[in-house]
């Protein structure tokens, strides 16, 4: 049996949950002659390990549920609290992005700007495209759509700065 199935198995019996039917062993396909192999003598067998046996008595006893918090405690927040985490992410993410490109020499290929966006900031397509079109109106970034280039602009050094142009 595999590690990870023992350790499976003795997990479900310190949960006390029924551990699945062993499912029966694979058989080897036998060969035309087998070959006779006598028993080793009694003497030359390696001691087993010894293991506790086997127990058929009742599952461990289990300890007590967790009390449930009061769903005053567990209070979702509000959809004007989720509202300003996401623009305070978004904050972030745009001068992660600016800064990206400030230290790329002021010019970076969208590719690699958007493949920073995803691992950096976990910024998928739809939010990068959105976020590329406010920096751009914003006059932070120039695209370049032939060449694929975003370029760093004085409002975006300026917001880099800390004045937020």
């Amino acid at each position: 049996m595999a590690l990870r199935a023992r350790l499976r198995d003795q997990l479900r019996r310190l949960l006390g949950r029924p551990a699945p039917p062993p499912s029966p062993p694979a058989t080897p396909a036998r060969s035309a002659a087998p070959a006779a192999v006598p028993p080793a003598p009694p003497a030359a067998r390696p001691a087993a390990p010894s293991a506790p046996p086997p127990t058929s008595a009742a599952p461990p006893a289990q300890s007590p549920a967790p009390s449930p918090v009061a769903p005053a405690a567990r209070a979702q927040p509000s959809e004007a609290e989720l509202e300003a985490k996401a623009a305070k992410h978004l904050e972030k993410t745009r001068r992660g992005l600016l800064q990206h490109v400030s230290e790329a020499g002021g010019q970076l290929s969208l590719g690699d700007l958007h493949s920073y966006s995803e691992r950096r900031f976990f910024i998928g397509h739809k939010k990068f495209s959105d976020l590329m079109e406010s920096m751009v109106e914003a006059g932070q970034l120039r695209y370049d759509a032939a060449a694929g280039i975003a370029t760093l602009e004085p409002a975006g050094q300026a917001y880099l700065s800390g004045d937020k142009a």
